[in-house]
């Protein structure tokens, strides 16, 4: 039986290196969303904002990269990352990674990659997923919206991730393939499959959304439980996996500072996580909770301190809506980019749970600095919350 190596930012490793840092009142992760530039057209792209601009402040993203407290970045939307829009500011976020011993985690279709991007992913500084959908080029061509041109330009990239991921010793891969099921490719799952078992590249298989643009597309191309489960009963059987989601949840989801493209960080309104991808039927998608403490125009030592705090003070205050609406929510085979939503939320709830348990030292999610027992006795404010560090 072939093994799959587990893209190492999506792996158990790194899930539980990041919940880890949560329980003890800490944020290791940024998710960064650029413009909405992209060059291809998918039919399945639920948010084509291809006019959305990029306007994150890189200087507030280094000043939390230099706290050394975050390691790992993720860039998810809007568009492409390798964008002439985007390219600029991905590739200072990918320097900026490399120079604070970070790591950084994107979804690119590859069409246009260069020597540095390459050599980003080589040394491990660039962890791509890229997307696989088909080995057909007429597919391809028709599914992604591209010229004959372009699809080749996007093979020949995959052709280098795939060397790169062969020669990969490690453990673990750098290179994922997103790999969306529909109706239209099921009978290629299996070889695509296949291709990235014997390249040492994580097959991230998932589906199409049923959100924003792409609602069309879904109701006509979407697969049925029978079809996902028939997905699911051959990996089982030819790779030994028994649950999708324990290979492809997203840290990202509960344990990032989400900054959007607006330069604005904020959580789901309600239910708490960080990915605002996360829950897209749900009721609640299009709003917001901001977090300014991260809209200060001057960039304090303790910047990061205070982004952080108010984001776990919030996630505590919504537990009892997160629990209701865990009641209601059902597991999934294949949930969306972050994993199921019923063990994330289930999840959500373990980790703030721990994060009040009684310790020894507790930071003010007000001043930000290290209060002992005794100093906690003697403040009677009941708009604070103290997380465990």
């Amino acid at each position: 039986m072939s093994t799959i190596k587990e893209y190492e930012l999506l792996s158990r490793k790194i899930n539980e290196e990041v919940e880890n840092e949560l329980i003890r009142g800490y944020i290791s992760c940024i998710d960064v969303q650029l413009g909405g530039g992209c060059n291809a057209r998918c039919v399945y792209c639920d948010t084509p904002l291809y006019r959305e601009t990029c306007e994150v402040n890189l200087r507030k993203l280094e000043a939390m990269l230099k706290t050394g407290k975050i390691k790992y970045i993720f860039v998810c939307g809007l568009g492409e990352p390798t964008a002439p829009t985007n390219i600029g500011y991905f590739k200072d976020i990918l320097r900026m990674a490399d120079f604070y011993n970070a790591k950084v985690s994107a979804f690119s279709n590859c069409i246009h990659m260069d020597n540095e991007l390459f050599d980003l992913i080589n040394k491990g500084v660039y962890n791509v997923i890229f997307k696989l959908d088909s080995f057909d080029s007429t597919y391809r061509q028709k599914t992604y919206r591209i010229s004959a041109s372009l699809d080749t330009q996007m093979q020949k990239n995959i052709a280098t991730l795939s060397a790169i991921a062969k020669n990969n010793k490690s453990s673990f891969t750098q290179v994922a393939a997103s790999i969306v099921a529909s109706n239209d490719n099921i009978d290629y799952i299996y070889n695509i499959v296949k291709f990235c078992i014997d390249n040492n590249i994580f097959p991230k298989i998932g589906l199409l959304e049923n959100a924003g643009n792409s609602t069309e597309t879904f109701n006509s191309k979407a697969l049925s439980q029978l079809q996902i489960q028939q997905i699911q009963t051959f990996l089982k059987k030819e790779y030994g996996i028994d649950d999708l989601q324990a290979l492809k949840m997203c840290p990202a989801v509960l344990g990032s500072i989400f900054i959007s493209n607006k330069d604005r960080v904020s959580l789901v309104n309600g239910l708490a996580t960080s990915c605002k991808w996360f829950g897209l039927e749900d009721n609640n998608k299009e709003k917001q909770h901001f977090i300014t403490e991260y809209d200060a125009n001057e960039i304090s030592n303790d910047f990061y301190y205070k982004v952080v705090d108010a984001i776990l003070k919030y996630r505590l205050l919504q537990l009892p809506y997160v629990e209701t609406v865990l009641g209601q929510t059902n597991k999934t085979i294949i949930g969306g980019c972050g994993g199921d939503p019923r063990q994330i939320l289930t999840n959500m709830i373990r980790i703030s749970r721990c994060q009040v348990k009684e310790s020894k030292i507790f930071r003010s999610a007000i001043d930000g600095h290290l209060l002992e027992m005794d100093e906690i006795q003697n403040i009677n404010s009941e708009n604070e919350i103290y997380i465990q560090r």
